[in-house]
């Protein structure tokens, strides 16, 4: 054989593919390498969209910061029974403070509320995961009688295990709501001005009593999540929408 036969023959099987033994082995691996591959895929696209509906906000809403702690307290609910702070625990809270002699806001904020649990809370996923925890500014003055008395006007049922009217003593409510929840408030003496009908609202119990003063503060609603943590303050409650209201509870019920 020449040197040049020799030659050829060595260069033609230097370009042959090399196989390894049992000849479709590297294909049958690749094909099981993509196929695995496709499965860590799937797994980590379903693993993500599970996350995603349930860390992520809801309804399109951005993450609500943390804007302070909720207070610790041991109160009186409308009933006369001893309320804890710590019995909220895993509960979203909606919170605000009363006068229930008031002419004005109060009493469109307590019906307000009212209708959004009997039209929303009880009709959503929000039920069972929400309390309504109202604080008494006259504490000194309109008892739990009187507390039920106003609740009833405005829609509440006084038994309502998702409600808490609370009082105590006046230093008492004092560091809760305007120490806890920055809520502030003053006593004036003479009733509210209610001459102007735009702003005159129906009590029946303040038509009784004539408490002969008045509680001046804002109509301030606030949100607080199930480790007691303040998450939204809305300064007009009054006019706080339902829809709104419920885009900004909904994101929290995944923390307990």
């Amino acid at each position: 054989m020449s040197p040049n036969s020799t030659n050829t023959e060595s260069n033609s099987r230097s370009e042959q593919p090399l196989m390894a033994p049992g000849g479709s082995a590297p294909g049958k691996l690749r094909i099981k390498w993509l196929l695995w591959s496709l499965l860590g895929v799937v797994v980590l696209v379903f693993a993500s969209a599970i996350a995603w509906r349930w860390l992520s906000p809801r309804n399109g809403q951005t993450a609500l910061a943390v804007i302070g702690v909720a207070p610790h307290y041991r109160l009186v609910n409308q009933n006369g029974k001893p309320v804890s702070s710590r019995d909220f625990s895993g509960k979203i809270q909606i919170v605000t403070a009363l006068f229930p002699y008031c002419r004005e806001l109060c009493p469109l904020v307590a019906a307000n509320l009212a209708e959004f649990r009997d039209n929303v809370v009880q009709a959503s996923d929000l039920k069972g995961h929400v309390v309504f925890v109202f604080f008494n500014l006259a504490p000194a003055d309109a008892d739990p009688a009187e507390m039920r008395t106003f609740l009833k006007q405005y829609g509440w049922n006084s038994e309502d295990p998702e409600l808490q009217f609370l009082t105590g003593s006046p230093e008492e409510i004092r560091r809760v709501v305007q120490g806890g929840y920055h809520i502030a408030y003053y006593r004036t003496p003479g009733e509210a001005d209610v001459t102007d009908a735009r702003f005159q609202i129906n009590n029946p119990l303040a038509d009784r009593v004539k408490p002969g003063f008045d509680i001046v503060h804002a109509d301030t609603i606030e949100i607080v999540d199930g480790q007691g943590r303040i998450r939204k303050v809305f300064s007009e409650g009054a006019r706080l929408d339902d829809n709104r209201l419920q885009s900004t509870i909904e994101p929290l019920l995944a923390i307990r």
